[in-house]
């Protein structure tokens, strides 16, 4: 019985990882669409830009229509990331059989910190392991009472038949097992208690090996999403606003405004990879460590009540 409840713990932690890295995508994608947004606002203030320097012949009639190409391409990745963002939502909905009509906050998803592993914590992966290997070693202690010899005693009143005379009749067996002593399936029960054992070895060097890749990845991605923030976006938006200021005054040709829009764009966009990759990253320590074991087991207590 306590095997089987931690195994419901474990696979209640497998699913809540599972919603983790799917709100990680979801949120991923509702970033990157609002990165598509701003960048369409950007396409279309440059075509009415541009347009009015057309008019006013400024620029060449094909400026104009290469605007009308960006405008139009900005568009069309507006609205595929859209529908990304519309697909998340819905396999994230999918876990509590929602509907993806509903918005998500993304300021968890932009803060990023350094993990903070706990030096001793207990998981229901090995307090399954170890509830396997205590059922080994009951079934060894099964196996050797079963080549112990069981009496058979029997007692009872038999009538003789004569008058009303009855006799009080006891007997028994023993079995003579000289060669039946059960020992292939004792030695059987012994091995299955020695590979549980080196299962148990070998997860928790596993779960450390794993636990300490993990978090110099995630310690990584959060310095990088920081650094993206701090020293490469600023600089992103100044360029852009200066390239435009020139632009107005006739400084700057039109494939400078976009070269960096482009910049800023794909700085933002890098951001948004390194925290869903922090996200999905955290999602698989989470549930190496147990960080949410206590939900599970409050979930399976409630529904016991």
């Amino acid at each position: 019985m306590e095997a089987a409840r931690l195994r419901r713990q474990v696979r209640t932690l497998d699913v809540l990882r599972d919603v983790q890295v799917a709100y990680a995508e979801a949120a991923a994608a509702e970033a990157e669409l609002l990165i598509t947004e701003a960048r369409l606002i950007a396409a279309r203030q440059a075509q009415a830009d541009i347009d009015r320097r057309v008019k006013s012949a400024r620029d060449p009639l094909f400026a104009g229509s290469r605007a009308d190409m960006m405008t139009a391409q900005a568009e069309i990745a507006r609205d595929q990331a859209r529908d990304r963002a519309h697909n998340a939502r819905a396999a994230l909905a999918r876990f509590w059989s929602g509907q993806p009509d509903f918005r998500l906050a993304l300021e968890p998803f932009f803060d990023a910190k350094a993990p903070v592993v706990p030096s001793m914590f207990t998981t229901p992966d090995f307090a399954l392991l170890e509830a396997e290997r205590n059922i080994a070693l009951a079934n060894i202690r099964v196996e050797q009472a079963r080549a112990v010899p069981d009496p058979t005693l029997r007692a009872g009143v038999r009538y003789l038949g004569d008058g009303a005379n009855v006799a009080f009749v006891v007997g028994g067996t023993i079995p003579l097992r000289r060669n039946d002593t059960n020992r292939a399936a004792i030695e059987r029960a012994q091995a299955e208690r020695t590979a549980a054992e080196a299962d148990i070895a070998a997860a928790r060097l596993t779960r450390e090996r794993e636990i300490a890749q993990l978090t110099v990845r995630i310690s990584a991605a959060a310095a990088e999403a920081e650094r993206i923030r701090a020293e490469v976006i600023p600089p992103a938006i100044r360029s852009v606003e200066q390239v435009r200021e020139g632009f107005n005054r006739g400084g700057f040709q039109y494939l400078d405004v976009t070269e960096a829009e482009r910049a800023l764009a794909e700085a933002r966009a890098r951001r948004v990879s390194v925290l869903r990759q922090y996200h999905v990253e955290r999602a698989a320590l989470d549930r190496l460590t147990g960080r949410h074991a206590g939900i599970s087991s409050s979930t399976s207590n409630a529904e016991r009540r």
